[in-house]
């Protein structure tokens, strides 16, 4: 007797794992299937809407701004990092930045004005000191505006120094491609002032 009553615990666990784990014996009503089954296609209709409005409503109009954000930076980049600078190590690490983004807000706290400034005057200032004729003059070609100007270096550095990317990217510095042309100049014109070293004449 004893031997049964410290079984009789297993025996109830036991059942009661059987009756848990064994197929169902009540019946469930057609009312009731129904009900359930429509309780489960309303609460898909209802995710799906849910879903969809979060979709067209949040998302999609987020990563068209996210888009459009990233578009204008990368214009911005590749008007500033142009020439010879399309390729600096600084326009890639910048393009991967902006690329990788996540938000418009964090699109528009990359600077590119300031590195691009700093990338331009130091290739600036390289380009005319290795481009000077014999009387320390370089030339300024303006892209933008399809002029040339020779000047003397010191002025170029003022141009370099005073300006951002902006302007900067639009300018290059060549070797002036100049010949010397011997003018008869009369002594009352000469002593007169009128032609004196380093002036530009027309000639025909």
């Amino acid at each position: 007797e004893e031997e049964n009553d410290e079984l009789s615990p297993l025996k109830k666990l036991n059942h009661k794992l059987g009756v848990y784990l064994s197929p169902k014996t009540t019946s469930i009503s057609d009312d009731e299937q129904k009900r359930k089954i429509g309780v489960i296609i309303t609460t898909i209709i209802i995710v799906t809407l849910i879903i969809s409005a979060y979709y067209f409503i949040i998302y999609e109009p987020s990563q068209e701004q996210l888009s459009l954000a990233k578009t204008t930076k990368l214009n911005e980049l590749h008007d500033l990092y142009s020439g010879a600078l399309t390729t600096s190590p600084n326009a890639l690490m910048l393009e991967n930045k902006i690329n990788d983004a996540h938000s418009p807000e964090e699109i528009e706290t990359i600077n590119i004005l300031t590195p691009a400034t700093k990338d331009w005057k130091s290739f600036h200032k390289k380009s005319i000191a290795s481009n000077q004729d014999k009387y320390n003059r370089t030339m300024a070609v303006y892209e933008n505006e399809s002029k040339n100007m020779i000047m003397p270096a010191y002025e170029a550095m003022q141009i370099v120094n005073e300006n951002d990317a902006t302007v900067l990217s639009m300018i290059k510095f060549e070797k002036p491609n100049t010949v010397s042309v011997p003018i008869l100049v009369s002594r009352l014109q000469a002593g007169a002032g009128l032609v004196s070293v380093g002036s530009i004449v027309d000639i025909y």
